[in-house]
Parts: structure tokens; C-alpha cells; sequence
């Protein structure tokens, strides 16, 4: 094995890289077993670090959010067939510039049926209807809450 990496799976002997093993006639079994965290260099100065996983709160929020983006596509494709159904040119081109908003008006749907404490279909139809409206109406009426509270 000389000049040949010796953690490649290609260069491990039949009865490391078999499913299910066999009988361990060779030497060098010992070895590829050590180096079942491949994909790293024999010489030890690139060992690759050990990947990290993700926070449980990070994946619950991720997964919590999936619904309410897709849920704000549907709203913003809903928006984009009723301007060509009035007979407005569609655009693919146009819809793509949308995806930022779709991120942004989903998580907003989310987090306003969240903050309601809203059931999950709830949050979905939120998302939903902010796609549709979009950004710039989601925009007044921000501003418009604000501008109340400040009178407040």
C-alpha cells in the first residue's frame, strides 16, 4: 500500500468493505476499521473535525417554518394567476424575484399565528394570505400599526 491512501474505501480489503464482514485474514483490516470516519488524509494533518449537529431548538424552528414559506408561495403563485387571469403578462422571471418575500412572509405568518397562539393550519392560511397580499400591503399595514401605537 505504499503511496496509496490508506483510508480509501476503494483500497480497504473485501472483508472490511463486504456487508457484513468475514473472516479477518489480513492485517491491514485493523487499519481501514480505524478509518471509518474517512474522508481524511493518512499523513493526520487534514483529519476533518467531527461535524457539529444542529441545536434542537434551530431544527424545531426550521421544521415549524416549513409550512407557513411554502404556505406564502401558494399566496404569491395565487396573486401572480389572478394578475394573468385579468390579463396582465406573467412572468417567471417576475415570480423568482418573489422568492425573498416568500421567505420573509412566511416566517412573518408564522411568527404572527405564533404570537396569536394559533393552530399550525392557522399559521399556514396566515402565510397564505400574506403571499397573496404581499409586500408592499404587509408594508402599510405595518406602518399603520405603528403609527397607532405611537398614539397610544
Amino acid at each position: 500500500m505504499d503511496g496509496q491512501n490508506r483510508c480509501d474505501p476503494r483500497s480497504a480489503p473485501p472483508e472490511v468493505s463486504a456487508v457484513g464482514g468475514g473472516a479477518h485474514r489480513n492485517a491491514d483490516v485493523g487499519q481501514h476499521r480505524a478509518c471509518l470516519a474517512w474522508p481524511h488524509f493518512n499523513s493526520g494533518e487534514n483529519i476533518m473535525p467531527d461535524a457539529q449537529p444542529p441545536a434542537p431548538g434551530t431544527v424545531s424552528l426550521v421544521l415549524t417554518l416549513i409550512g407557513p414559506v411554502i404556505s406564502a408561495g401558494v399566496g404569491v403563485v395565487m396573486r401572480h394567476a389572478q394578475r394573468a387571469a385579468t390579463g396582465k403578462p406573467f412572468s417567471l422571471r417576475r415570480l423568482s424575484f418573489e422568492l425573498p418575500s416568500v421567505l420573509g412572509l412566511g416566517i412573518m405568518g408564522g411568527a404572527l399565528g405564533d404570537w396569536l397562539g394559533a393552530a399550525e393550519t392557522v399559521r399556514w392560511g396566515l402565510a397564505a394570505t400574506l403571499g397573496y397580499l404581499g409586500p408592499q400591503v404587509v408594508e402599510v399595514v405595518f406602518y399603520r400599526w405603528i403609527a397607532r401605537q405611537d398614539l397610544s
